[in-house]
């Protein structure tokens, strides 16, 4: 296991392209952390740094405490584990598995070999230990009944175990995985997901996990870091993610449907403090918006927070919207409602789900919503507890 510092970690290409700029976070020993974010955000280059794959620009990296900015990749006691599984496919299970273990080995030369009898001796007890971890890792992974298959006749899932178990049996201080499960099928990467968190409980290495897929970060990570453009927007465990998002970039990417963003004005009185936008009207408790400015302001509120036709009639707030495409997708419904020039999407139960195309309640309560600045990186402003 390894703690990884990050400080003031920068990454500029040719032509003045600057795909991570200042990252600074410290990664606990035995964390599963993982960095998220749209294409181009600089996640995969993050990791590549971290691995030595990459030139560091600016800044430091240290793990355990030693300086790697100019340590080798092969010298940093990592394992990689890459999208395409990057398997042999000459080779059989096991024999991939083994294959960085192998390598690893000195060879002396055919004569020295031949004469000495205690390279002999200690070449077949080498053979035995890998022979071991080799079977250890399969057994871990469920590999056991595929270890004389060739990668050809594997399918997706397995393989990717491959390339994971070619990964534990080296035993590194850090595992290294860029968007792994991105190749699998939706249900596979559900299965796979488990299957990963049950690793990190038994083995207890520190993971850094790439990942475009903002429900798989939140699934997975102990901490995730979201990234745009380069830049750390917000560090934190997935609760705190979800719950206080730190700007609008972030409250957007993290969950699923999307949050609901309405701009409008903040108005205050002398009793009262209101978020005005067209046909919404919502009094706010003077503690929520204490950072907020009079003036404009974007109010975020979570599709699962709207509150739908008989459940909307308590709300501090309530409007009639007209209804769109009703998304029934078994366990909930996606709801798309039109509020005057808003355009709003709503989670429920199905057995509530009102009909498209006719008219329906909707509720806001203060207490579910978020204020975030009206300005371009549109900062967390304040939220009730």
């Amino acid at each position: 296991m390894a703690t990884i510092e990050l400080s003031n970690l920068s990454k500029t290409y040719a032509g003045g392209v600057q795909a991570v700029r200042g990252a600074t976070f410290t990664i606990k020993d035995g964390e599963f952390v993982v960095l998220v974010g749209p294409s181009g955000c600089g996640k995969s280059t993050l990791l590549r740094m971290i691995a030595g794959l990459e030139d560091i620009t600016d800044g430091t990296l240290t793990i355990d405490g030693r300086r790697m900015n100019d340590v080798a990749s092969r010298d940093r006691d990592i394992a990689f584990v890459f999208q395409n599984y990057a398997l042999y496919p000459h080779l059989s299970v096991r024999q991939n598995l083994a294959f960085g273990l192998e390598r690893r080995r000195a060879y002396p030369s055919l004569l020295t070999s031949l004469l000495s009898r205690d390279y002999r001796e200690n070449r077949n007890e080498e053979s035995a230990r890998i022979l071991a971890k080799v079977d250890r890792a399969a057994e871990t992974l469920g590999l056991v009944p595929y270890l004389d298959r060739k990668p050809r006749e594997l399918s997706g899932g397995q393989r990717q175990r491959v390339a994971v178990g070619r990964a534990i049996v080296r035993e590194p201080k850090v595992f290294l995985f860029d968007e792994p499960l991105s190749n699998l099928d939706a249900k596979l990467r559900v299965e796979m997901r488990a299957e990963l968190r049950e690793l990190h409980r038994r083995l207890k290495t520190t993971i850094v996990y790439v990942t475009h897929d903002q429900e798989e970060a939140m699934g997975l990570g102990d901490r995730i870091v979201v990234l745009k453009d380069g830049l750390i927007q917000q560090l934190g465990t997935p609760d705190e993610v979800y719950a206080k998002p730190a700007n609008t970039f972030v409250a957007s990417f993290v969950g699923m449907p999307s949050i609901n963003l309405i701009p409008g004005r903040l108005h205050r009185g002398d009793l009262v403090e209101r978020f005005v936008a067209d046909a919404i009207t919502i009094d706010l408790p003077p503690s929520m918006s204490a950072k907020a400015p009079p003036g404009p302001i974007t109010l975020g509120v979570r599709p699962d927070r709207l509150r739908l036709g008989a459940a909307a009639t308590t709300s501090p707030w309530r409007g009639d919207a007209q209804v769109g495409a009703v998304e029934r997708l078994g366990d909930r419904t996606d709801v798309i409602l039109r509020l005057g020039p808003h355009r709003l999407v709503a989670r429920c139960d199905p057995r509530c789900a009102p009909v498209e195309g006719g008219t329906c309640a909707v509720g806001i309560d203060p207490a579910d919503v978020h204020l975030f600045s009206d300005a371009d990186d549109g900062d967390r402003l304040s939220k009730s507890d």
